[in-house]
């Protein structure tokens, strides 16, 4: 599996997925960083997120602030109430209601993944340590994202996404290209037997665990590459696979994160789209 990082700063506030961006001029992908907003702390500085107790003038400014250095239009993007789950909806141009994006409610209901097979519509979700997947196909026109949490990532929601591109769009495996972003690394995040005992039941590699037993009977997870073997197990190709290396717990002065600031924190926003 590659071990190059892959997401890269393209400004202060967002890392792009450089491999994409550099190979195709009508992709847009990556995560924002915590950086270049006008949130004031424990926020600081581009927060996101509506479900945290910041300023609804601040996070509408940042949200706005984001969509500005991608050069695009804030009417363009969709984001979805997510809820720890695998529910995957469809995209279209017609979803789009004016101003939406800068409002507290979400047009599209509840998610945990997003795609389109149209330009110009940037689907966001939003992210503290979770998992972002980014799915693209540019022979067949298709991106998505996904948020995948322990929960998601158990109920593969990943893989999820790929059967439906192609069993409902007849795109080949060969022909998906995935990213799994910046989340929280094995190094921060232990989890007990009730997250293990679905881990355990998932078809990853018994010679390469993405998991390390502890002592005290907890286990250090690493989901980004247990996501990652499970696209794998799923007929993604090694070479259409890019993993980060990013952690958001350990790099504070990227990421805002969950776990290590006791859910006292902003979001950042995973966005993909094609132009």
């Amino acid at each position: 599996m590659k071990r190059n990082e892959p997401f890269r700063l393209s400004s202060s506030s967002f890392l792009e997925i450089a491999p994409w961006s550099h190979q195709y001029d009508n992709i847009v992908a990556g995560i924002s960083t915590r950086n270049g907003g006008v949130s004031k702390p424990p926020f600081d500085s581009l927060n996101v997120g509506f479900q945290v107790k910041d300023t609804l003038e601040d996070i509408v400014l940042n949200r706005q602030i984001l969509a500005q250095s991608l050069n695009s239009n804030i009417d363009d993007w969709i984001t979805v109430d997510q809820i720890h789950g695998h529910h995957i909806i469809e995209v279209k141009k017609e979803d789009k209601r004016k101003d939406a994006f800068v409002s507290t409610s979400n047009v599209l209901g509840e998610a945990d993944g997003m795609y389109t097979t149209e330009g110009g519509i940037y689907l966001a979700a939003s992210f503290a340590d979770c998992t972002p997947l980014f799915f693209f196909s540019p022979k067949y026109n298709l991106v998505g994202i996904t948020h995948a949490g322990w929960k998601g990532t158990v109920a593969q929601v990943g893989p999820k996404m790929i059967r439906i591109w192609h069993e409902q769009h007849g795109v080949p495996l060969r022909e998906i290209r995935v990213a799994v972003g910046p989340a929280i690394g094995q190094c921060c995040y232990e989890v007990d037997d009730r997250v293990m005992d679905h881990v355990r039941n998932l078809p990853y590699e018994s010679n390469n665990k993405p998991f390390s037993e502890k002592m005290n009977g907890k286990s250090q997870l690493d989901l980004k590459q247990l996501n990652a073997q499970l696209l794998l197990h799923a007929g993604i190709r090694e070479e259409n696979l890019e993993v980060s290396t990013h952690c958001t717990s350990c790099q504070k002065a990227l990421f805002f994160s969950h776990r290590r600031d006791e859910g006292n924190t902003g979001r950042m926003f995973g966005v993909i789209a094609m132009t």
